[in-house]
């Protein structure tokens, strides 16, 4: 994103929107659709950010760490199949 740009923003103004998408969504118009395409780009930017981490920056952050938890659950939450948690449950 080139400097200057009303896209070049920091990554936690980015995050709030997406945590803000998944609270709201059910009232957004199309929120469903715009929450599974965010989940997605949490998701690619997660294994970026985490890959930046740990291969290139070589450290650990508890912080970033517990958000790629949080951000790789929210994935499997969005994508998972309803019906099947209940047939997981044996009911």
């Amino acid at each position: 994103v080139p400097a200057n740009s009303s896209l070049d923003l920091p990554n936690a103004a980015y995050g709030a929107a997406y945590y803000a998408l998944v609270m709201f969504h059910p009232i957004v118009p199309m929120g469903a659709t715009l929450l599974a395409a965010g989940t997605l780009a949490s998701f690619a930017t997660t294994v970026t950010l985490a890959y930046a981490l740990a291969f290139i920056l070589g450290d650990v952050c508890v912080v970033c760490i517990s958000t790629y938890f949080i951000n790789t659950a929210l994935l499997i939450l969005v994508f998972w199949p309803r019906g099947k948690a209940s047939k997981l449950k044996g009911t």
